[in-house]
């Protein structure tokens, strides 16, 4: 039989065993770097997580607020516009209380026209009555009368 000792020794030495040992402490030291490495960037990863955790809460509070700007810009264009209509509603009301007033403002000449001829009148009458009873006409009869 032989000795199967070369056959071990192959074996060992593929699969690790036979890895001299300045090799293997460079591989372990170069496993622990990675391995600061990765922890390094879970870190980062957990940071950056919580930061896009943030990012989107800020952008929720960004979105309520436009829209409650929005909300209060359309509330106030609304009331612009209603304003807009009562003043134009309050120009033709007032449009039409000035031309009332003009109307009420010739009805009171004619009034005052009336009232002043009318006046006018009982005083020839009066003045005609004092005058037929003293005989002497006070006024000509051609005098035009005001209208």
């Amino acid at each position: 039989m032989r000795s199967r000792w070369p056959l071990h020794l192959l074996f060992l030495w593929m699969t690790g065993c036979g890895v001299p040992r300045a090799e293997y402490l460079a591989k372990a030291a170069r496993v622990h770097e990675l391995e600061r490495e990765r922890a390094a960037l879970k870190e980062q990863l957990e940071r950056l997580e919580a930061e896009r955790l943030d990012l989107l809460v800020t952008i929720d509070e960004l979105t309520a607020r436009r829209e409650l700007v929005e909300a209060r810009a359309k509330n106030l264009e609304d009331a612009l516009a209603a304003q807009k209509e009562q003043a134009a509603e309050l120009a033709a009301i007032n449009a039409a209380l000035s031309a009332r007033q003009q109307e009420l403002l010739k009805l009171s000449e004619q009034i005052s026209d009336v009232w002043f001829n009318s006046a006018l009148e009982r005083a020839r009458r009066a003045a005609h009555a004092d005058g037929a009873e003293a005989g002497t006409p006070s006024q000509p009869a051609d005098v035009p009368v005001a209208q």
